[in-house]
């Protein structure tokens, strides 16, 4: 079990730039604004349980992984207009 603990705080680390990456190529495809923090949770949960065991550790990663992505972004585009 203490694998699978450190694969998910990794799996968040490692994750987190390939959903903010597909995210936005979703929201250039047509997704509103407004969704992609929706957007960016769903992905993460899905990438999550795709490369890892099926359990809730790995969804609860998944979605932590989400909402890292969607900060993640922020904090980057704020960063980079206010530079």
């Amino acid at each position: 079990m203490e694998l699978f603990e450190s694969i998910s705080g990794a799996m968040i680390v490692a994750l987190a730039p390939v959903v903010t990456a597909i995210v936005e190529a979703i929201k250039k495809a047509g997704l509103p604004s407004r969704y992609a923090p929706l957007a960016s949770i769903a992905t993460g949960a899905a990438l999550a349980l795709a490369v890892g065991p099926l359990d809730t550790t790995t969804l609860l990663a998944g979605i932590a992984t989400g909402a890292a992505a969607s900060g993640l972004y922020t904090y980057a585009t704020r960063r980079l207009t206010n530079a």
